[in-house]
């Protein structure tokens, strides 16, 4: 039972959403505050809020995906069906009810203490674009596809969004006359892209996987009307967009460091290559589910170069590396 309820949620990509939040906060905005000489107003209990906030609306979104999907996935994916066998459409629902409840509940309280509602209404839309995708969407050409990208990719940039509302807080419009906000939003809307790109790629390959039970239920998927082949060179296309949205972020940013080339080449270009052949390998469902999943992969090894980033901003600005220990410049040579 808590197989089929783990399964039902999704919690590998709630692991993801997590991880890549947290990366986001600890490595990205928490160091770039501080070269900034600023102590993150963002109490740690509504970054908690937010987590969760997040975390439950997406495991309601998965649940009622499969709510509206039981026929298909019957042809898809037998094996995996979890509606109707482990759980009734009536207990599925209602564990959606619950977490979708306990989502809003949660966002509503953080956009009260942030004084934000831009944010309450940010995650209102999102819980309700994750009913229509699975409802509808899901079934309409492309569109489906775009919404789901949209709504992952939001959940980090949901950080930067949930931290500039605190900085008006403790600073007012005092903050507005500083590059700290529109530098967040910079590095964070970067990321933001990129898990776009991916999870863009991820939807159109999960299509492919699925084009059967689509196209039994007429279903109006890429892959359903234009073709695998045709479905694959998009792929193609978002996988050579991907790369050069990384190359140029990479050449602008100004980092005197080796880093950067060779985590463009070891986390980017490579994964790239390896996955542009598992793409043209990928004939049978097995091998585009073998695709997808190198995707959530590839998304987490981007994510990591926070870890990176930090480093260098700790030895740069002589900061603590996640308040542990100093990272000490490389000792000059005398002559």
């Amino acid at each position: 039972m808590i197989s089929a309820f783990l399964s039902l949620i999704r919690y590998k990509e709630l692991l993801l959403i997590a991880f890549l939040q947290l990366v986001i906060f600890l490595c990205v905005i928490k160091p770039l505050l501080a070269t900034f000489g600023i102590v993150d107003p963002l109490p740690t209990h509504c970054f908690l809020l937010l987590m969760a906030s997040t975390l439950c609306m997406w495991a309601a979104g998965r649940i009622v995906n499969d709510y509206f999907d039981t026929q298909i996935d019957a042809i898809n994916r037998p094996d995996k069906v979890v509606v109707n066998v482990a759980f009734s459409k009536k207990t599925s629902i209602r564990i959606y009810q619950i977490l979708a409840a306990a989502g809003l509940i949660c966002g509503v309280i953080l956009a009260v203490i942030a004084r934000s509602l831009t944010l309450a209404f940010i995650i209102i839309a999102m819980t309700g674009l994750l009913w229509f995708y699975s409802a509808s969407y899901k079934r309409q050409f492309l569109v489906g596809n775009v919404i789901i990208a949209a709504c992952f990719a939001t959940a980090p940039f949901l950080v930067v969004f949930t931290e500039a509302a605190f900085l008006h807080i403790a600073y007012n419009s005092l903050i507005d006359f500083t590059p700290v906000i529109p530098t967040l939003v910079r590095w964070t809307g970067g990321y933001t892209v990129i898990a776009f790109v991916i999870i863009l790629m991820r939807e159109i390959v999960n299509d492919c996987r699925d084009v059967e039970g689509d196209r039994e239920l007429e279903c109006h998927t890429m892959p359903v009307k234009w073709g695998i082949l045709k479905s694959k060179i998009v792929v193609y296309g978002l996988i050579v967009l991907l790369l050069i949205m990384t190359y140029v972020a990479a050449s602008t940013i100004r980092l005197q460091d080796a880093s950067v080339v060779r985590y463009f080449l070891l986390g980017v270009l490579f994964p790239a290559l390896f996955l542009a052949y598992l793409l043209y390998r990928a004939k049978t469902p097995a091998g585009f589910h073998q695709v997808a999943v190198f995707l959530q992969f590839m998304l987490a090894v981007v994510f990591c170069y926070s870890f990176v980033f930090y480093f260098w901003l700790a030895k740069t600005y002589h900061l603590l590396y996640f308040g542990i220990f100093a990272i000490l410049p490389p000792a000059t040579v005398s002559q």
